[in-house]
């Protein structure tokens, strides 16, 4: 049987089991970090403690061995809103920051469903908030900011830009956003078609989708609102210059393409890179991958340039 074949096979059989995420979300945490941990910390690193609103924030600082830009980059690990953390994330934030010569700061947010929508993000907003006033406090220089998100990160990264947005608050430089997680509603009322061609077999469902956000949410209204759902916003203009990927095989894929015309609609300049044969989470799964090494190229030209070129979508 051909490797690719064994591939799909695996990738199959992981998505079968049936666990009910609210009352085993403690053990989906414990799978979230052993899927992507490396059991080393990364030797360019440096932890800080934050105190904000009668709790730490523990950040991670990555100092690149050579500097090729001059960004800070703040990154928002995924895990569904309920898992995740940044020594499970320790190894993609080093890889990222060595790839592209650029410092990198890993927030460990606080998670639902203990602590619900919205204060996972008020936590990435008094970090970002920091990084503009007391970079010197994290060690780092002032310089440019940008977001980095992986799935439900990349929702708090774009939530917090039309957060700043409409609060007149300094706007990053840019946002990346892999897979990101845009909408409140995976069920069957879903208007996009990759919720059904992908919402089962691909290691991330549909049913999963519909339990975390179950999870995250602190009420029904937070379904309606665009700092829990970007999608439900009504005004895409004045955000981040933005890249923004896509997995062919992911229940997600649709909602970020429309999220990715609704910037550019709001005159908002965009890249969307769609990655074909993969899943939800690949970049972060493997960052050594051929995918995620043609990724980093078009970052570095992302990074490299004032203008895309006219043809912005890869």
């Amino acid at each position: 049987m051909a490797l690719q074949d064994l591939k799909w096979k695996a990738i199959k059989l992981i998505s079968k089991p049936n666990i009910d995420f609210k009352k085993n979300y403690k053990i989906v945490r414990i799978f979230q970090t052993f899927r992507h941990f490396h059991g080393k910390k990364s030797e360019n690193a440096i932890d800080y403690m934050c105190y904000y609103d009668n709790h730490t924030i523990l950040v991670r600082v990555y100092t690149p061995k050579k500097k090729n830009f001059d960004f800070t980059v703040l990154f928002f690990h995924g895990g569904g809103f309920i898992a995740g953390d940044i020594d499970s994330y320790d190894a993609f934030c080093d890889t990222f920051c060595s790839q592209l010569g650029v410092f990198v700061v890993s927030v460990d947010y606080r998670l639902a469903p203990e602590h619900p929508f919205p204060q996972g993000l008020k936590d990435c907003y008094f970090i970002y908030d920091m990084l503009l006033r007391l970079p010197f406090s994290l060690g780092l220089p002032k310089q440019k900011i940008g977001l980095l998100g992986d799935s439900a990160g990349a929702n708090l990264c774009a939530s917090l830009s039309l957060y700043l947005r409409d609060k007149k608050h300094l706007l990053p430089s840019f946002q990346i956003l892999l897979y990101p997680c845009l909408n409140s509603d995976y069920s069957k009322n879903s208007p996009y078609l990759s919720v059904f061609e992908n919402g089962k077999n691909y290691i991330l469902t549909s049913q999963h989708m519909e339990e975390y956000i179950s999870l995250y949410m602190n009420s029904n209204e937070d379904l309606k609102s665009p700092y829990f759902a970007p999608l439900n916003a009504k005004n895409y203009k004045n955000q981040p210059d933005t890249f923004l990927v896509t997995a062919q095989f992911d229940p997600l894929r649709d909602e970020a393409l429309e999220y990715g015309k609704r910037l550019e609609k709001g005159k908002n300049r965009v890249i969307i890179h769609c990655v074909s044969n993969v899943c939800h989470g690949f970049f972060a799964d493997n960052p050594e991958s051929k995918e995620a090494e043609e990724i980093f190229d078009l970052l570095r030209q992302f990074l490299g340039s004032d203008q895309f070129a006219k043809k912005k979508i890869f």
